[in-house]
């Protein structure tokens, strides 16, 4: 069973070995896996931050994020994530929008940013 849901600690070890498998590839280098692995909750805290407005640097902008997991519970494989921003600057207007996502590598080509983006969009526009 795929599913979408926010970021929690009960799927952190399959997040970490997506993000190795995005690391190899050259992507998301921005996380430092390190510090990350030692401090995952600190990680979770400052996801869930972002959302709130008044905690953000100026040229960021308010946004949710969604993990998509495939499985039940305990045993779900983390996929990839998806970020649904709440306003566009000026910078995002050009270059981005208000969906972001990443598949993980060895879970591309099986259709999941179709299935992302239509969720999201049932959710946060209709």
């Amino acid at each position: 069973m795929l599913f979408l849901t926010e970021p929690s600690a009960q799927y952190k070890e399959s997040f970490l070995e997506g993000l190795k498998e995005f690391q190899q590839e050259g992507t998301l280098l921005q996380y430092n896996l390190p510090r990350l692995t030692a401090d995952f909750d600190g990680y979770l805290q400052h996801v869930n931050r972002v959302y709130n407005r008044t905690s953000l640097p100026p040229d960021f902008v308010p946004d949710t994020r969604y993990w998509l997991i495939e499985g039940d519970g305990q045993d779900g494989v983390y996929v990839g994530n998806l970020t649904v921003r709440h306003e566009l600057n000026a910078f995002l207007l050009k270059v981005g929008g208000h969906i972001g996502y990443q598949i993980r590598p060895s879970w591309r080509r099986r259709d999941m940013a179709g299935r992302y983006c239509s969720w999201v969009y049932r959710r946060h526009w209709l």
